[in-house]
């Protein structure tokens, strides 16, 4: 009998469990993995990296050489090949250099391109992370103000029901009736003002992760976010934001193109290498030779004054302005940073008082009006001031946690997480 009772335990608790399996909650960290897997900007920004990173080989290659074929000196009375002895059947190739090191600088320049693409992606994902945390907490949120309220609409339920008994009895007046069923039918009115906060929430979440997963089960709690470093490491990682290797990398593009306008007081070359195949016989009857050309041109960057010094000054300036424009997205993210750290220790602050002062207090406010109104020594407006009052201290800390979750993700944000 007894191993027949355990068999069936055991198979009630496999049901159970594989039930729990099959409705388990989504987590933030699957959130997190399932809006980075599918979102296409990501996508399309790795894939303009990649393109760069093979137009960078493209550039820092020599052009392709040209091929040149023709005739030389056909006279034109005959057309006759033998006739004169310049005539020729002429081959030759081009192969062209250009100024200096340019080569090796435009790919350079492109490898800088491809690069600030894969900061991008970056920066791309950490904003992904962010706005994931941010929705999924305020779904969160919604859930537990919901059930707050829910609870509220039931006290407000038995308040009246006693309050209907009291008149009953003649005990209570039918203004103190009407006024707690009032009060329990404007819960009702709140209950849907935040199911429509919550279905928002899960409209934004649903941005970044499939449909019914942002609109399936959820945690049922807060969820802890990674720990914040010490406030004097978040300074020294801003330089590490991609929002700055970015900035960084504009200047080494920038620096680049000033260094190719150097380039551009350096000499171009071309080398043209020719064979020119003659017919017929010399006077004394020997066969005509051949003949080989090999030439070289070159740039000769004589009169700079309009050209190469105007280039190398509009580089240098535009190093200059990438330089002031980093410093200028350095200072945002230190008054960011700034901001938000204030922030989130205001708010810590007032979760502490909270905690020790406000919700202890209103709760016990709420049990002596409700004694004294049983008593017959208070009247029901006390008792419902008292209550919607501890209501309210409730959700104002739920709202305080909320947003102490979303400035700890932008702190996030700002200077990345540990390891």
């Amino acid at each position: 009998m007894r191993q027949i009772t355990l068999t069936i335990t055991l198979l009630v608790l496999a049901l159970v469990g594989g039930e729990h399996s099959a409705f388990a909650a989504l987590t933030l960290k699957e959130a997190e993995r399932l809006a980075l897997e599918k979102d296409p900007a990501v996508a399309q920004l790795l894939a303009e990296s990649s393109a760069l990173s093979q137009k960078a080989i493209a550039d820092g290659s020599l052009k392709d050489p040209k091929l040149t074929l023709g005739v030389v000196s056909v006279p034109l009375d005959t057309f006759d090949m033998e006739q004169e002895a310049m005539t020729q059947e002429k081959i030759g190739i081009q192969q062209g250099f250009p100024r200096g090191d340019t080569l090796k600088l435009e790919r350079q320049q492109t490898d800088s391109m491809a690069q600030q693409k894969r900061l991008a992606a970056e920066l791309e994902n950490r904003k992904i992370v962010q706005e994931v945390r941010i929705a999924y907490q305020d779904v969160v949120y919604q859930q537990l103000a919901y059930q707050s309220i829910q609870a509220s609409q039931k006290f407000l339920k038995q308040l009246m029901e006693i309050v209907e008994f009291r008149y009953s009895s003649g005990k209570a007046s039918r203004q103190d009736f009407m006024e707690a069923s009032l009060a329990h039918s404007r819960t009702a009115d709140r209950l849907l003002k935040v199911k429509n906060q919550e279905d928002a929430a899960r409209a934004r979440l649903s941005k970044w992760i499939p449909r019914e997963a942002a609109f399936g089960k959820l945690a049922s709690s807060f969820v802890d976010l990674p720990v914040l470093p010490p406030r004097a490491e978040m300074d020294s990682r801003l330089a590490k934001h991609p929002v700055m290797q970015m900035a960084d990398q504009q200047i080494q593009t920038q620096g680049l193109d000033l260094l190719k306008a150097k380039e551009q007081y350096k000499p171009g070359w071309m080398i043209d290498a020719s064979y020119g195949y003659r017919q017929g016989d010399n006077p004394n009857k020997t066969p005509r030779s051949d003949f080989v050309s090999l030439m070289v041109s070159m740039d000769m960057p004589l009169f700079t004054e309009n050209r190469q010094d105007r280039l190398h000054d509009a580089r240098r300036i535009q190093v200059q302005a990438a330089e002031w424009g980093r410093d200028d997205r350095l200072r945002t993210l230190a008054s960011d940073l700034e901001l938000h750290h204030a922030e989130y220790l205001r708010l810590e602050e007032r979760l502490q008082v909270f905690a020790k002062q406000l919700l202890p207090e209103a709760k016990q406010y709420t049990e002596t009006a409700m004694v004294s109104y049983q008593s017959g020594v208070a009247d029901l407006t006390s008792v419902m001031r008292a209550h919607l009052a501890e209501l309210a201290i409730r959700l104002d800390q739920l709202e305080i946690r909320y947003k102490r979750l979303v400035t700890q993700a932008r702190l996030l944000f700002i200077v990345g997480e540990q390891g």
